[in-house]
């Protein structure tokens, strides 16, 4: 799953005020195109939830991006703000898919596109059916208009033409490697991959660390006009990176977020899952793992097996190690570009913290 955010990320030389005018971008980009005369009532209804989309979160791939920026010494911060809205209204492409892809219908804590579109279907007098076609119509083609307006966003970042043509070499990249991480995700999901350690990773690298970390660095480095050798460091940072967010995000999914249970109910094939697989016992439990109807009693149990069988502790530990790996790979980079990757990496481990933590805490 493409995830939000959970903390916010301070770090070297970020701004505010920065930060406020990625938020600002967006909104009149959004808005400009909300009002636009041939949207219409389903035209508003879209952009109105794209716009939450990406008003929402704390944009940890936009500060990454222009922290990174910064770092380099860039002072193109015109061109930096448009790239960093553009990472972030990719997200939110994904995102919409993303809840598609996964017959999700919430999202940060609301009804999201989908539910609000078939819910609107049916209050039309449409029949279960249509409704239910017309909220795939609509994410489909809500998800594709934001990519759209992504792709606008990083066109129209002013740059000379070799770091503009280096912007769309990456974004390419990006697009095909998540996608390739998403179709793994599905296929490891239905059994068509082996549901091994090799597998679960290359998905992680694919479907979370090239956007989310990989391509917000190689980004902010373009947008400053660092040199080209600096790209291939970055991307391999934001793949440790990456890899320990997801870890630590599936290890939050079970184990934090109580609440929700759309991992465990689809049978979906975390690291946890993968660990857990290997444990004698996991046989006794297996059953519960991929049940539509998990109640919170299953869930329960599935938790207390992912803690005794170890997983959980193997996982933190492969989160610190990545860890490590990305602040050593850094080291080849300028010395304020490593404090920027030390301070995300310090917030990933954070983050581990409290997974950990509510993993430690009694389960009901």
């Amino acid at each position: 799953m493409h995830t939000d955010e959970h903390a916010s990320v301070t770090g070297a030389r970020g701004s505010p005020a920065t930060a406020a005018r990625v938020r600002t971008l967006l909104a009149e980009e959004v808005g400009a195109r909300r009002g636009a005369g041939e949207a219409g009532e389903w035209g508003h209804l879209v952009w109105d939830e794209i716009g939450r989309l990406v008003d929402g979160g704390k944009h940890l791939r936009a500060q990454l991006l222009l922290r990174t920026h910064d770092a380099f010494g860039g002072t193109r911060h015109d061109a930096a703000v448009r790239a960093a809205a553009g990472i972030e209204m990719l997200h939110g492409a994904f995102l919409l898919h993303d809840d598609l892809i996964d017959g999700d219908t919430v999202r940060r804590g609301t009804p999201n596109l989908a539910a609000i579109a078939r819910e609107r279907a049916l209050l039309a007098g449409a029949d279960v059916a249509v409704a239910q076609r017309w909220c795939e119509v609509v994410a489909v083609l809500a998800g594709d208009l934001a990519l759209g307006l992504a792709h606008h966003l990083f066109a129209t970042a002013e740059l000379p033409a070799r770091e503009a043509l280096a912007v769309q070499r990456t974004v390419s990249r990006t697009l095909g490697t998540t996608v390739m991480g998403e179709l793994g995700d599905v296929a490891l999901e239905l059994g068509l991959l082996p549901a091994d350690a090799g597998s679960v990773r290359a998905v992680a690298r694919g479907k979370t660390a090239a956007y989310s970390f990989a391509c917000p660095l190689v980004l902010g480095a373009v947008v400053a006009g660092a040199p080209g050798r600096s790209e291939d460091d970055l991307w391999a940072v934001g793949e440790c990176l990456g890899v320990a967010y997801q870890i630590v995000d599936d290890v939050r999914e079970v184990l934090v977020d109580r609440a929700r249970r759309s991992d465990l109910r689809r049978g979906k094939v975390t690291t946890l899952v993968e660990r857990a697989s290997l444990h004698p016992g996991w046989s006794a439990v297996e059953h519960l793992w991929g049940d539509p109807a998990l109640d919170d009693a299953g869930a329960a149990v599935l938790r207390h097996f992912f803690v005794d069988s170890g997983a959980v502790a193997a996982g933190a530990a492969e989160v610190r190690e990545l860890l490590a790996q990305a602040c050593l790979r850094a080291q080849v980079l300028p010395r304020d570009v490593t404090r920027v990757v030390e301070k995300f990496a310090a917030t990933v481990e954070d983050l581990l913290g409290d997974a950990v933590r509510g993993a430690a805490e009694p389960v009901q």
